[in-house]
């Protein structure tokens, strides 16, 4: 009998090292296949320098769940509906840290990215140029930043409208879930209204910009290209 409860007693023993063995490869391991996971995914769209994921236990991130991910990039360039999907697949990540030297969405590009993802909140900061501007609102020549608050960022902007030269003020904010660029003053407003920003599962609630040097708020012409701080608020659903 008692040799019998000894060889149960080795057995469970046995059994419960096996167990924490198999615990201490998956906490170790899983972050590392992870990591390289995302960086796998995130390099279909540009360059990836690193990437790493913390989660304890680390068996969550089987079902996708961890409490961190952090990752360093040069340049990236997603279109809305494949950056949607993959915040969509990330969604089970508590905090997010991915700094870039440049990102495109669809027909916004910024400089000095950084988004930062805290729960279902998410907030996209960089730069934006005015050569990026002109791209973005075809037809435009120069920009004079007026003011920005709750509502988004009121621009004069200077270009032609069908071969005649014109100036309007632009109010570039947050419209039912999508970052657009609407004329004020002017009942073809609506009809010029432009949409920056729009993917699904991501509804864009603020929009933040500020002259990122000295004398932005002088009309365009007077001097070197001049770049704007911009800022992004929006949640994840």
């Amino acid at each position: 009998m008692r040799r019998a409860r000894r060889g149960g007693a080795r057995i469970a023993l046995g059994v419960a090292g096996a167990i924490a063995l198999v615990l201490v490869l998956a906490q170790l391991l899983l972050p590392i296949l992870a990591a390289r996971r995302v960086r796998g995914e995130l390099a279909r769209y540009g360059v990836v320098h690193s990437a790493s994921i913390s989660a304890f236990p680390a068996i969550e991130l089987l079902w996708g769940e961890a409490q961190s991910a952090s990752v360093s990039a040069g340049p990236l360039s997603v279109d809305p509906a494949q950056l949607s999907e993959l915040l969509w697949q990330a969604r089970g990540v508590q905090r997010i840290d991915l700094h870039a030297d440049s990102m495109r969405v669809g027909s916004l590009a910024l400089s000095g990215v950084s988004v930062r993802k805290r729960g279902d909140r998410l907030d996209i900061a960089g730069h934006l140029s005015e050569a990026q501007l002109r791209a973005s609102l075809p037809g435009s020549t120069g920009f004079q930043l007026l003011g920005s608050g709750a509502g988004g960022a009121r621009m004069r902007v200077e270009g032609s409208l069908l071969g005649v030269s014109t100036s309007l003020e632009v109010l570039i904010g947050p419209a039912r879930g999508k970052l657009v660029a609407e004329p004020r003053g002017t009942p073809l407003g609506s009809l010029l209204k432009v949409t920056l920003l729009s993917a699904p599962h991501l509804y864009i609630q603020s929009f933040a910009m500020a002259a990122s040097v000295e004398g932005s708020g002088a009309a365009v012409g007077a001097g070197a290209e001049r770049a704007y701080r911009v800022r992004i608020g929006a949640q994840l659903r």
